[in-house]
């Protein structure tokens, strides 16, 4: 009996201290999360605008309709940088929204990540340029 006390008193000791240390990573993984961010662009069909570099007003039905079937979407900046955006899971309705804005020029905020040489930002909001 008092053997079967301890190894409950040692299976509980065992489990406070991993919940202890989940909580500790996760504080250290907000910590260390990127800071939300606003960029302003044009919204761009990433298939037609790396294999053509087609955007802008001419381009605009093409890359809505493109986007609205599943393309890539990017941001094309007035320094002429590319940023891959990226649906935020927590906020899905405001990358979908995006789809319906290829070709025009918008402010986009969220994290932003490089992985690998590629720049992504993280859409968490989008608004009409100020």
């Amino acid at each position: 009996m008092k053997a079967t006390k301890w190894m409950v008193a040692g299976a509980l000791a065992a489990a406070v201290a991993v919940a202890a240390v989940a909580q500790a990573e996760d504080k250290a993984a907000a910590k260390d999360a990127p800071k939300d961010m606003t960029m302003s662009g044009e919204i761009l069909d990433m298939v037609c605008y790396m294999s053509s570099e087609a955007h802008g007003e001419k381009h605009k039905a093409c890359a809505q309709s493109c986007l609205k079937r599943g393309n890539p979407m990017g941001l094309l900046t007035s320094d002429g940088k590319v940023i891959l955006l990226v649906e935020d899971h927590g906020a899905a309705k405001a990358f979908e929204d995006l789809k319906a804005k290829g070709g025009d020029t918008v402010q986009v905020t969220g994290p932003m990540f490089e992985r690998g040489g590629l720049a992504a930002m993280q859409v968490k909001s989008s608004a009409a340029p100020k």
